[in-house]
Parts: structure tokens; sequence; C-alpha cells
């Protein structure tokens, strides 16, 4: 449960940590084991914990915000079993939604190639937060952006969620 609240405390993150710096080129980052990368429009900031590296890309003026989060999970879950993936998945998504005190809009279970997901959207005070994240053996990969509807539903939110890469 430890380790399943600091995956949610990261969640949070694009709402609290480093303001985005104003750059025209995307920046690629890539997670500490060399298997998942995104694009960022400008350079994120790096927060290590102690079983997680965060990439943070916040802009104030904007109210908008950029996440990827690459996290340890403590037990592994074997990513044949629907059902048990789906429960993990769904845990994350209720103790992310307690956390940022969010409603849920929207829900789906998805794939990045072969790798389980599950994205959702909440509704939030100062806008929506849209996530995506992904199980691989004892990972968990996720990205987020959050702000308006306008930027979660605009070009330069879905470039960042669509650039995840992740080597299977």
């Amino acid at each position: 449960m430890r380790r399943l609240t600091l995956c949610v405390a990261l969640l949070v993150a694009p709402f609290v940590f480093a303001d985005e710096k104003a750059d025209t080129k995307g920046v690629k980052i890539t997670t500490k084991d060399g298997k998942a990368s995104a694009v960022f429009p400008a350079q994120p900031t790096k927060v290590k914990l102690d079983i997680a590296v965060a990439y943070n890309l916040r802009n104030k003026e904007k109210n908008t915000s950029f996440l990827l989060v690459e996290g340890d999970m403590v037990n592994e879950v074997d990513l044949t079993d629907k059902a048990a993936v789906e429960k993990r998945f769904e845990e994350g998504r209720n103790a992310t939604l307690r956390a940022i005190k969010g409603t849920l809009v929207s829900e789906k279970h998805i794939k990045l190639g072969k790798l389980p997901g599950y994205t959702f959207d909440a509704e939030l005070p100062g806008g929506i937060y849209r996530s995506r994240t992904y199980m691989k053996q004892k990972i968990c990969i996720g990205v987020v952006v959050g702000g308006s509807k306008e930027f979660v539903d605009g070009p330069e939110a879905k470039k960042f969620l669509d650039s995840l890469k992740i080597e299977e």
C-alpha cells in the first residue's frame, strides 16, 4: 500500500512541481532503465524518490502540466491475468482520485503494443487530469497531462501522451 501511495503522489506531482521554460523544440526524456521515453515540449524537472523517478513540466501561467513517471511495484502482476491487472489499475485510479480530490469523468483499459494499460480523466476545480499508465513486469510507467479541457483535448497534450514509447 505504501508503494501504491507513492505512485499516487507521483501522479499528483504535475500540479505541484517545476515551472516550464519556453522552448520550441521537444525534449526527449528516457527513463532510468532506458526502456521508456516521452517527448516534452520543454526541459522537465527530474524528481527522484525511493522507488520511482518522475519528470515534470509545469506552466503556472497557462495552468498546464506534463508528467512522465516510472515506478517499481512491490509485487509483480501476472500480465496474462486480466482480472489482476484490471484490479491493480483500478486501485491506482481510486487512490489517485482521492489524492487529487477529483471526480472520474471517463476510463478505459488500453494497450501499448502488448503491454496492458489504463487511461482515465478526472475533473478537478482547476481543469482536467488525464492519465495513461502501463504495466511491465514489476514496473509501472505513466504519462499525465493536466489543465483546461481545451488544453487536455488539444494537440500539445495529445502529442505528449502519444509520444510515450515503452520497449517490450
